[in-house]
């Protein structure tokens, strides 16, 4: 139902879809850049799965880790296990 009204109402206009690089899409390659950065890493370091189980013994992330396990904390949040804050990924044993 809403999709029909939106369509309707877009119809009204004249516009021209047109493709963006991603250096000139910022938006959408912002989007993509985290999870890019995650498959990087997974096929670029041996053992990087093993960085999701330093988080809970960690001084800097253990408890913001926990915090973090089912909803976002702050600006910490979870992904795939590993931890960000904002748009960075957190190293245990490193300040984020």
């Amino acid at each position: 139902m809403r999709h029909g009204k939106w369509l309707e109402f877009v119809e009204i206009f004249l516009y021209v879809i047109k493709y963006k690089n991603g250096k000139e899409n910022i938006v959408v390659d912002a989007l993509s850049k985290r999870y890019a950065l995650l498959t990087s890493l997974q096929t670029k370091l041996l053992g990087f799965e093993f960085v999701k189980d330093l988080y809970d013994n960690d001084s800097n992330f253990g408890k913001i880790c926990n915090s973090c396990s089912k909803h976002a904390f702050g600006n910490y949040y979870r992904h795939d296990g590993f931890l960000f804050k904002k748009n960075k990924l957190c190293v245990p044993g490193v300040k984020c």
